[in-house]
């Protein structure tokens, strides 16, 4: 759980084979640091990113593997 002067809040779900980042969150999120979360937890609401203040309430999602940002599409479609 961090704090990103351009995304906002943001949680870092770590899936073992990748990394999720969950960006644009409200501060005040439902987990900490080192909580173990499951398939349908919730783990914020979305807020307004900073960088993206001219849009409505959504959350920036992102995949991180083996260091290097992939497409979302691939992971979600095979979990």
């Amino acid at each position: 759980v961090v704090y990103d002067t351009a995304w906002g809040c943001c949680i870092e779900v770590d899936y073992g084979d990748f990394t999720a980042r969950y960006c644009g969150l409200e501060q005040g999120t439902t987990v900490i640091i080192d909580d173990v979360v499951s398939k349908g937890d919730i783990i914020g609401k979305t807020a307004v990113s900073p960088c993206e203040s001219k849009q409505q309430a959504h959350f920036h999602f992102e995949i991180v593997k083996d260091g290097e940002h992939i497409d979302p599409v691939t992971v979600l479609s095979t979990n």
